[in-house]
C-alpha cells in the first residue's frame, strides 16, 4: 500500500485466506476509490456482496474540519485518531526493518518514535534492511 502512485491496492492475508483491493486506475485511496474487492479462503473464491461507492473520502473530512472549527464541535477525523493511526503504521515499518514485534503505543525512548521511519534508514543501525524498493529504484 502507498499514497499517490503505488502499488495500487491493498492484500491482507491470514492463516485462513487472504483478501485483495484494487483501487481505480490502480492508483491510491484516498486520492481513488476502489473498484475491485477479491476475498478468498484458501484458493476458493468468497462471493460478496459489497458497494464500493466512495463514503466520504478527503473532500468530506476536510470540510468537516473546517466546519467544526467554525462550530466549535469535534470533527470526524480528530487529530488524536490520526496520530494514533500513524504511530501504527510507523510500528508496522519499524517491525518489518527489525523482523520483530514491535508493542505500540512505540516506546518515546524509540528513535523510531522521534524520526520515523528515517531512523530505520540511517547507516550502521540494526535495522538497516532493505524494506522495499520504489519506482526510483531507491532502496528503503
Amino acid at each position: 500500500m502507498a499514497w499517490g502512485q503505488g502499488p495500487g491496492g491493498i492484500e491482507i492475508m491470514g492463516s485462513e485466506g487472504r483478501l485483495l483491493l484494487f483501487y481505480r486506475s490502480f492508483g491510491t485511496g484516498p486520492f481513488e476509490p476502489a473498484e475491485q474487492l477479491h476475498v478468498f479462503r484458501g484458493s476458493d473464491r468468497v462471493a460478496i456482496e459489497l458497494d464500493l461507492q466512495p463514503s466520504l473520502g478527503m473532500q468530506a473530512i476536510l470540510h468537516d474540519f473546517v466546519d467544526s472549527v467554525e462550530h466549535d464541535h469535534e470533527p470526524m477525523a480528530p487529530g488524536e485518531q490520526g496520530c494514533a493511526t500513524l504511530e501504527a503504521v510507523v510500528g508496522a515499518y519499524a517491525s518489518a526493518a527489525r523482523q520483530e514485534n514491535v508493542r505500540l503505543p512505540l516506546d518515546h525512548t524509540d528513535p523510531v518514535y522521534h524520526r520515523g521511519i528515517s531512523a530505520l534508514l540511517e547507516p550502521g543501525n540494526k535495522e538497516e534492511r532493505t524494506i522495499w524498493t520504489n519506482v526510483d529504484n531507491r532502496t528503503i
